[in-house]
C-alpha cells in the first residue's frame, strides 16, 4: 500500500507538469506526444512480493490492494498495474557508471 501511495504522489506530480515533460520530450529527444491515460506500475522482486504473501498480519492483502487500485481507477483515471520481476542479476555502478541490469527479466502479475 506505501508503494501505492508513493507511486500516486509521483503521478500528480507528472500529471501537474505533463505539458512541460510532452514539451521536452518532442524538443529535446524528438519522441512523439505521449497520451493523457497514465498507468502506476508498482514493481517488485520476488521476495518483496512473497514477503507479503508470506505474513499473516497480511491476510487478504491482494484482494484489498486490487480493490483500491479499481477505486483509484473509478475516481481518478489512473489504472494500475503490480508486477513481480522475478529475481534481476543487476551489476552494481559506482565511479560514475550505471548500474547495468545483466540478465533478462520475466515478468509476471503479482496481484
Amino acid at each position: 500500500m506505501r508503494a501505492l501511495l508513493e507511486g500516486l504522489f509521483y503521478a500528480a506530480l507528472v500529471q501537474a507538469n505533463l505539458r512541460d515533460i510532452q514539451k521536452e520530450l518532442t524538443g529535446r529527444a524528438g519522441l512523439p506526444p505521449v497520451g493523457e491515460g497514465m498507468v502506476l506500475c508498482i514493481m517488485g522482486d520476488q521476495p518483496y512480493w512473497e514477503g507479503f504473501r508470506n505474513s499473516p498480519a497480511c491476510h487478504g492483502w491482494e484482494a484489498m490492494l486490487m480493490e483500491v487500485a479499481a477505486q483509484i481507477k473509478r475516481q481518478l483515471g489512473i489504472d494500475s498495474c503490480f508486477v513481480d520481476i522475478g529475481f534481476p542479476v543487476v551489476q552494481k555502478g559506482g565511479n560514475g557508471q550505471p548500474s547495468i541490469l545483466l540478465e533478462a527479466v520475466q515478468t509476471r502479475p503479482a496481484c
